[in-house]
Protein backbone atom coordinates (compact mmCIF):
# COMPACT_ATOMS: atom_id res chain seq x y z
CA UNK A 1 0.00 0.00 0.00
CA UNK A 2 1.66 3.58 -0.53
CA UNK A 3 1.67 5.31 2.39
CA UNK A 4 2.24 8.62 0.49
CA UNK A 5 1.50 11.54 3.21
CA UNK A 6 -2.11 12.51 3.65
CA UNK A 7 -1.57 16.60 3.12
CA UNK A 8 -5.40 17.06 3.85
CA UNK A 9 -6.12 14.53 7.00
CA UNK A 10 -4.91 15.96 10.76
CA UNK A 11 -3.99 13.32 13.55
CA UNK A 12 -5.22 14.26 16.58
CA UNK A 13 -4.44 12.58 19.96
CA UNK A 14 -6.79 12.80 23.03
CA UNK A 15 -4.43 13.02 25.74
CA UNK A 16 -7.17 14.35 28.78
CA UNK A 17 -8.55 11.50 29.93
CA UNK A 18 -8.55 10.77 33.78
CA UNK A 19 -6.77 7.43 33.77
CA UNK A 20 -8.55 6.13 36.65
CA UNK A 21 -7.69 2.65 36.14
CA UNK A 22 -3.54 3.47 35.18
CA UNK A 23 -3.84 5.96 38.64
CA UNK A 24 -1.91 8.71 37.18
CA UNK A 25 -1.60 10.30 33.78
CA UNK A 26 -0.42 7.94 31.05
CA UNK A 27 0.78 10.04 27.93
CA UNK A 28 3.86 10.49 30.26
CA UNK A 29 4.54 6.67 31.26
CA UNK A 30 8.16 5.60 30.23
CA UNK A 31 7.46 2.52 27.38
CA UNK A 32 10.66 1.47 26.37
CA UNK A 33 12.89 4.47 27.32
CA UNK A 34 9.95 6.77 26.02
CA UNK A 35 6.88 9.03 26.91
CA UNK A 36 3.92 6.78 25.77
CA UNK A 37 2.93 9.40 24.04
CA UNK A 38 5.89 10.07 21.77
CA UNK A 39 4.68 6.27 20.44
CA UNK A 40 1.76 7.34 19.31
CA UNK A 41 3.42 10.49 17.15
CA UNK A 42 6.28 8.65 16.12
CA UNK A 43 3.32 6.14 14.45
CA UNK A 44 0.51 8.88 13.01
CA UNK A 45 3.92 10.35 11.61
CA UNK A 46 4.72 8.68 8.28
CA UNK A 47 0.62 9.31 7.16
CA UNK A 48 -0.77 12.66 8.25
CA UNK A 49 -0.01 16.20 7.26
CA UNK A 50 -0.17 17.09 11.15
CA UNK A 51 -0.73 16.39 14.17
CA UNK A 52 -2.55 17.72 17.32
CA UNK A 53 -2.41 16.68 20.78
CA UNK A 54 -6.06 17.42 23.02
CA UNK A 55 -4.97 18.16 26.87
CA UNK A 56 -5.99 19.53 30.31
CA UNK A 57 -5.15 22.96 30.70
CA UNK A 58 -3.07 21.76 33.62
CA UNK A 59 -0.77 19.74 31.84
CA UNK A 60 2.78 20.42 30.52
CA UNK A 61 3.00 18.35 27.15
CA UNK A 62 5.38 19.75 24.62
CA UNK A 63 6.39 17.03 21.46
CA UNK A 64 8.53 18.47 19.24
CA UNK A 65 6.60 20.24 15.70
CA UNK A 66 3.46 19.01 17.57
CA UNK A 67 0.77 21.16 17.76
CA UNK A 68 -1.01 20.78 22.16
CA UNK A 69 -4.48 22.49 22.06
CA UNK A 70 -6.87 22.65 25.59
CA UNK A 71 -10.25 20.82 26.16
CA UNK A 72 -13.01 23.00 26.29
CA UNK A 73 -13.79 23.07 29.82
CA UNK A 74 -17.40 24.48 29.35
CA UNK A 75 -18.16 20.67 28.34
CA UNK A 76 -18.72 17.65 31.02
CA UNK A 77 -15.20 15.85 31.03
CA UNK A 78 -15.60 12.94 28.09
CA UNK A 79 -13.88 12.23 24.49
CA UNK A 80 -16.38 14.20 22.91
CA UNK A 81 -15.00 17.20 24.10
CA UNK A 82 -11.19 16.10 23.14
CA UNK A 83 -13.25 15.32 19.84
CA UNK A 84 -14.43 18.51 19.08
CA UNK A 85 -11.40 20.33 20.05
CA UNK A 86 -9.55 18.53 17.96
CA UNK A 87 -11.93 18.91 15.33
CA UNK A 88 -12.03 23.10 15.71
CA UNK A 89 -8.54 23.15 16.09
CA UNK A 90 -7.98 21.16 12.53
CA UNK A 91 -7.20 23.15 9.48
CA UNK A 92 -8.35 20.53 7.82
CA UNK A 93 -11.59 18.89 7.29
CA UNK A 94 -10.57 14.72 8.29
CA UNK A 95 -9.31 14.15 11.02
CA UNK A 96 -7.86 10.96 12.19
CA UNK A 97 -8.38 10.39 16.10
CA UNK A 98 -6.97 7.64 18.68
CA UNK A 99 -6.03 8.03 22.37
CA UNK A 100 -2.60 8.59 23.97
CA UNK A 101 -2.16 5.22 25.18
CA UNK A 102 -2.13 3.45 21.09
CA UNK A 103 1.84 2.89 20.26
CA UNK A 104 1.33 0.04 17.44
CA UNK A 105 -1.34 1.86 15.41
CA UNK A 106 -0.47 0.79 12.16
CA UNK A 107 0.22 3.84 9.53
CA UNK A 108 -1.35 1.73 6.43
CA UNK A 109 -4.16 1.11 8.34
CA UNK A 110 -4.77 4.64 9.11
CA UNK A 111 -4.82 4.75 5.18
CA UNK A 112 -6.76 1.95 4.28
CA UNK A 113 -9.95 4.00 6.78
CA UNK A 114 -9.28 7.28 5.00
CA UNK A 115 -9.61 5.36 1.18
CA UNK A 116 -13.55 4.70 3.13
CA UNK A 117 -14.09 8.16 3.72
CA UNK A 118 -15.69 9.65 0.91
CA UNK A 119 -19.96 10.19 0.86
CA UNK A 120 -19.53 10.07 4.74
CA UNK A 121 -18.79 12.19 7.62
CA UNK A 122 -17.02 9.87 9.71
CA UNK A 123 -15.33 6.00 9.81
CA UNK A 124 -15.01 3.86 12.97
CA UNK A 125 -13.63 0.29 12.64
CA UNK A 126 -16.37 -2.36 14.42
CA UNK A 127 -14.63 -5.35 15.21
CA UNK A 128 -15.26 -8.27 16.99
CA UNK A 129 -15.09 -6.46 20.50
CA UNK A 130 -17.10 -3.88 19.45
CA UNK A 131 -16.63 -0.28 18.18
CA UNK A 132 -13.17 1.62 18.38
CA UNK A 133 -14.43 5.24 17.89
CA UNK A 134 -10.87 6.15 19.21
CA UNK A 135 -8.90 4.33 15.91
CA UNK A 136 -11.31 6.20 13.64
CA UNK A 137 -11.88 9.27 11.12
CA UNK A 138 -14.02 12.16 11.59
CA UNK A 139 -14.78 15.28 9.49
CA UNK A 140 -15.27 19.14 10.45
CA UNK A 141 -19.61 18.51 9.54
CA UNK A 142 -19.77 16.61 12.53
CA UNK A 143 -18.98 19.68 15.44
CA UNK A 144 -22.80 20.73 15.35
CA UNK A 145 -23.62 17.54 16.27
CA UNK A 146 -21.10 16.74 18.84
CA UNK A 147 -21.81 20.12 20.40
CA UNK A 148 -25.67 18.94 20.54
CA UNK A 149 -24.36 16.17 22.26
CA UNK A 150 -22.18 17.81 24.86
CA UNK A 151 -25.03 20.60 25.58
CA UNK A 152 -27.22 17.63 26.18
CA UNK A 153 -24.72 15.56 28.34
CA UNK A 154 -25.25 12.93 25.55
CA UNK A 155 -21.77 11.75 26.16
CA UNK A 156 -20.86 8.57 24.50
CA UNK A 157 -19.55 8.04 21.85
CA UNK A 158 -20.81 4.81 20.08
CA UNK A 159 -23.66 7.59 20.28
CA UNK A 160 -22.40 9.28 17.18
CA UNK A 161 -21.42 5.50 15.67
CA UNK A 162 -24.88 5.51 14.97
CA UNK A 163 -25.49 8.57 12.99
CA UNK A 164 -26.37 7.37 9.45
CA UNK A 165 -23.82 8.90 7.94
CA UNK A 166 -20.78 7.26 9.70
CA UNK A 167 -19.39 4.42 7.58
CA UNK A 168 -18.59 1.36 9.83
CA UNK A 169 -16.07 -1.04 8.94
CA UNK A 170 -15.86 -4.72 9.74
CA UNK A 171 -13.52 -7.32 9.36
CA UNK A 172 -15.42 -8.10 6.34
CA UNK A 173 -14.19 -4.79 4.89
CA UNK A 174 -10.73 -5.64 5.84
CA UNK A 175 -10.75 -9.17 4.42
CA UNK A 176 -7.23 -9.35 2.71
CA UNK A 177 -5.54 -6.30 4.10
CA UNK A 178 -2.65 -7.11 5.91
CA UNK A 179 -4.22 -6.07 9.31
CA UNK A 180 -1.90 -5.90 12.62
CA UNK A 181 -4.43 -6.34 15.41
CA UNK A 182 -2.65 -4.55 18.01
CA UNK A 183 -3.08 -1.31 16.15
CA UNK A 184 -6.09 -0.95 17.98
CA UNK A 185 -4.45 -2.10 21.78
CA UNK A 186 -4.73 0.78 24.01
CA UNK A 187 -3.02 0.65 27.81
CA UNK A 188 -5.66 1.41 30.39
CA UNK A 189 -4.05 -0.55 33.13
CA UNK A 190 -0.39 -1.25 34.86
CA UNK A 191 -1.46 -5.17 33.36
CA UNK A 192 -2.16 -3.88 29.90
CA UNK A 193 1.56 -1.93 30.30
CA UNK A 194 3.52 -4.89 30.77
CA UNK A 195 1.80 -6.46 27.92
CA UNK A 196 2.91 -3.64 25.78
CA UNK A 197 6.45 -4.10 27.19
CA UNK A 198 6.75 -7.97 26.01
CA UNK A 199 5.49 -6.67 23.10
CA UNK A 200 8.09 -4.09 21.86
CA UNK A 201 10.56 -6.09 23.58
CA UNK A 202 9.26 -9.23 21.17
CA UNK A 203 8.74 -7.07 17.88
CA UNK A 204 13.28 -5.85 18.74
CA UNK A 205 13.92 -9.58 19.49
CA UNK A 206 12.31 -10.25 15.60
CA UNK A 207 13.80 -7.92 13.95
CA UNK A 208 17.58 -8.53 14.91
Amino acid sequence: MDLKRLKDVTGVILAGGSSRRMGRSKWSLKLAGKELIFWTVQALQPVVGEIIIVKRPEQRIEVPGVKAVNDDLSYPPSALRGIVAGLMESKTGWSFFCGCDMPFIQPELVKFLFDLTPGYKGVIPVLEDGPHPLHSFYHKDLIGQIRENLETKSLKLLEIAGEPEIRRVTLKDLDGFNLDPTSFFNINTPEDFRRAEIMIAARRDGSG
